[in-house]
């Protein structure tokens, strides 16, 4: 009797948990980061200072895999940059930074300031090519008067480089207005 019980009632959990919506991310743009960024390859920690000349660097798009912007069968160090500009922010609110999926590893630096990472650089190297780059930028990190000026070091080790696809700009979520 107990088991008809317990079986009646983990099937009946199950049936009005799929009926249950589940809430998506209301996350809303303030700035699409989507489009041209500054481009090397290699590797010198110097690049983080958001006010590094990166004239003489390439261009690149984002999303997109560096392979197929000329930069074929380049596996190692590579950095983006990108200057822009926001026009308000929801005050008490979370802001995030989107960057869609990065294979392998990253960091991230907002301003001169990390924002997160994900994977291990070399040597010992562990890949993060398939999740999604969200990093919750601290207070005070998002400059409102002026440019701001974001930083990524990549890493890829095999096919596919780069800041790949999907999202990237600076969101912040409106349930939490």
């Amino acid at each position: 009797m107990k088991t008809k019980y317990y079986s009646f009632l983990i099937l009946f959990m199950i049936i009005c948990s799929l009926s249950i919506p589940l809430k998506a991310d209301d996350l809303r743009k303030i700035v699409s980061l989507s489009g041209t960024w500054k481009f090397s390859i290699g590797d010198d920690s110097k690049w983080a200072n958001p006010s590094y000349d990166d004239s003489g660097w390439d261009q690149i798009s984002v999303p997109g895999k560096w392979e197929d912007q000329g930069y074929n069968d380049y596996n190692g160090y590579a950095w983006y940059r990108k200057t822009f500009k926001v026009n308000g922010i929801p005050e008490n609110t979370t802001i995030y930074l989107l960057l869609g999926h990065i294979d392998d590893a990253d960091v991230v630096y907002l301003n001169g300031k990390e924002v997160g990472r994900n994977g291990t650089f070399p040597p010992d190297f562990k890949t993060a090519y398939d999740r999604l780059r969200k990093y919750v930028i601290p207070a005070g990190y998002l400059k409102t008067a002026g440019d701001n000026v974001i930083v990524v070091k990549v890493y890829d080790s095999y096919q596919d480089g780069g800041i790949t696809e999907g999202p990237a700009g600076i969101y912040y979520d409106e349930d939490n207005e």
